[in-house]
């Protein structure tokens, strides 16, 4: 299937990255005063919020959504949302735990904000 090809990319794109875990704000994606932003993806870093990604599934969905802008730089936001829901339908738990078992040993944490 699809899918299986494009997930595949995607661990792939997440493995070259540089795993970066810091605050992220951005004042043009307010949303009732909070500035809304799980991660972002900047030439090789990927960057994870830890301020909305708590939980294990919550990681490993946005370390897939920026895998997929990795993997697929000219996708707009609502292709690479789509990609995202459909690929982790796919992620059973023992996939999702090796990612973010990958994801620990190799993030790094920066302290700050980091403001997009």
């Amino acid at each position: 299937m699809r899918d299986d090809g494009l997930l595949a990319e995607v661990l792939m794109a997440l493995g070259k990255a540089e795993l970066i875990e810091q605050i992220l704000v951005d004042e043009r994606k307010k949303y009732r005063d909070k500035m809304i932003v799980l991660g972002a993806t900047e030439g090789r870093r990927v960057y994870i919020n830890p301020m909305h990604n708590k939980r294990r599934h919550d990681v490993v969905a946005t370390l897939i959504h920026e895998g997929v802008h990795r993997a697929r730089p000219t996708w707009k936001e609502l292709g690479v949302r789509r990609a995202e829901k459909r690929l982790m339908r796919k992620v059973n738990d023992d996939i999702a735990d090796s990612i973010y078992r990958v994801y620990r040993k190799a993030v790094k944490r920066l302290r700050g904000v980091r403001e997009l």
